[in-house]
């Protein structure tokens, strides 16, 4: 399984999901205003859940969380 790291400007929050996630789509996001904001960034694939948590950890934004759809939402 892949997982990706969400990269949001507009709120600064970053959360981790995997490929598989609604959300997510294998990095390509979904087409709503929600995941859609022109300076928003998907960041990955990464093999692993730490690889992808250790990569959102270096984007320094105030929220970071797994996703609390295909993960368990918990910040890390």
């Amino acid at each position: 399984m892949n997982y990706y790291v969400y990269d949001s400007h507009s709120n600064r929050h970053v959360h981790v999901h995997a490929g598989s996630c609604r959300h997510c789509n294998e990095g390509k996001g979904k087409n709503s205003t929600h995941y859609s904001h022109s300076k928003d960034k998907w960041h990955g694939p990464y093999a692993t859940l730490e690889e992808a948590q250790t990569f959102a950890k270096t984007l320094h934004k105030r929220y970071i969380a797994n996703c609390g759809v295909c993960l368990d939402g918990k910040r890390f």
